[in-house]
């Protein structure tokens, strides 16, 4: 289900997932996945079932949750 969000050029959207209120471009996401506010989400490969979304609370820090063998990429 895509609701209120910009999908491409180069997005691909696997099976059984929630994207809202996201601009996604030059990305793959695999099936199951929630997209949930991003405003700008380029170059991405999105594991199955995973969840990437905002929080309410502004600040200047990025929380993450990573698992095994996975590469992140942060802003400088």
């Amino acid at each position: 289900m895509v609701v209120d969000s910009r999908l491409g050029p180069y997005a691909w959207v696997g099976r059984d997932c929630v994207v809202t209120g996201t601009r996604l471009q030059d990305s793959i996401v695999l099936d199951g996945v929630s997209l949930t506010g991003v405003r700008d989400l380029r170059h991405s490969l999105i594991g199955r079932s995973a969840s990437v979304g905002t929080v309410a609370q502004g600040g200047e820090h990025v929380r993450l949750v990573v698992g095994d063998q996975t590469r992140v990429e942060v802003a400088a």
